[in-house]
């Protein structure tokens, strides 16, 4: 499950960034993740909420945005989002085509508050 190291990954990159708010608490975590990533969006906040409860995070959602594939065609040079993995174009079936989007995995932003802190709750993975 490579999703758990890469959950560990998204929060020492959180701590990181945290360490120059001091006093402030984080309440999300925004990640972009491309769809050729393979990245299976339910085991990651399962792997995020298990290495988060207890800690600093613990109360912070982890937010998903998923990335659609997007290509150009070098031939008819049309840019085209698709959504299969058949990496030609749809129009004139060229197999000569770059990927603009698709296979980004990082930490966007973080949402930085004052005040205290909320715990997620169990039942719902939100605070």
């Amino acid at each position: 499950m490579h999703e758990m190291s890469i959950a560990q990954h998204i929060v020492r990159i959180a701590e990181e960034e945290m360490q120059k708010y001091p006093g402030d608490f984080c309440s999300a975590i925004h990640v972009k993740i491309g769809v050729l990533r393979g990245i299976i969006p339910d085991t990651l906040n399962f792997a995020y909420e298990a290495i988060t409860d207890s800690t600093e995070f613990g109360a912070t959602a982890l937010v998903i945005e998923h990335v659609p594939i997007l290509i150009r065609c070098n031939d008819c040079r049309k840019t085209i989002p698709i959504n299969t993995i058949d990496f030609c174009c749809p129009f004139c079936r060229s197999t000569a085509i770059s990927i603009l989007q698709g296979n980004e995995l990082h930490v966007d932003h973080l949402e930085v508050n004052h005040g205290h802190r909320h715990r997620r709750t169990k039942d719902s993975g939100k605070e």
